[in-house]
């Protein structure tokens, strides 16, 4: 809106980002957003209500330079389907719903894989996410604190995704799907136009359910020519 173009048809850089909290979401309730961009230094804050939530630095660029990520060995690994790599998921506590399941496929240590594409950028960046929760292989509970820097470009993501649909089949429900790879030492998750550097993580504390425990209460009387095992007995 402030340089007049859509924003499919802009590059841009997202540097030095921080999240500050969480913000909660409830079906009855609507939650007031606001983003502030300073013209001068692409300084922008998220707030929720009068609380900042989000703070960085964004521009918008004329070229963007992908990294070069060589593609890691696939010797001696395992690919993983979306559907039991979600679970996974659920059991470090950590809980995607519909379109926010967007990984197809990923290979066991988390540097390779798959994402759907369905014309949302949030499910997509959210995607490529969850491999970086598996390449550090977090089995607790964490929160993003902050990125180093995100670079969107938009026309080349379209560009492969034109070559993608030619090569199509006739099938219209055939799935869109991009190649993700991760530069470990670099701390790089790039799929399509996108590219996600240096993302650090909290841990924080869930609320684990108790666990259940089954009682049974039986009156024994005192004097009983009644006889019991052992177990039983005690």
């Amino acid at each position: 809106m402030m340089i007049g173009m859509h924003y499919e048809k802009v590059r841009a850089i997202l540097e030095d980002i921080h999240f500050l909290r969480a913000t909660s979401l409830s079906q009855n309730q609507d939650v007031l957003i606001t983003i502030a961009i300073h013209r001068g230094t692409g300084r922008f804050e998220v707030i929720e209500g009068s609380a900042a939530v989000c703070h960085g630095f964004i521009k918008n660029v004329d070229s963007i330079e992908m990294s070069d990520i060589t593609p890691l060995s696939d010797e001696n690994t395992i690919t993983l389907e979306g559907e039991e790599f979600y679970k996974g998921m659920r059991l470090n506590g950590f809980c995607h719903l519909g379109v926010f399941k967007g990984v197809k496929e990923i290979r066991h240590d988390g540097k390779k894989g798959k994402v759907k594409w369905i014309y949302n950028w949030i499910t997509f960046l959210d995607s490529m996410t969850h491999f970086e929760e598996l390449e550090t292989d977090a089995k607790q509970l964490a929160l993003p604190t902050n990125v180093r820097k995100i670079v969107i470009d938009p026309i080349l993501h379209y560009e492969m995704l034109e070559a993608k649909l030619k090569e199509k089949p006739d099938n219209e429900d055939a799935e869109i799907l991009y190649n993700v790879e991760i530069c470990p030492y670099l701390r790089i998750i790039q799929a399509g136009g996108v590219e996600l550097h240096d993302k650090r993580n909290r841990v924080v504390n869930r609320r684990r359910p108790k666990e259940p425990v089954i009682e049974i209460h039986k009156f024994i009387p005192f004097w009983t020519d009644e006889e019991f095992s052992l177990d039983n007995a005690s």
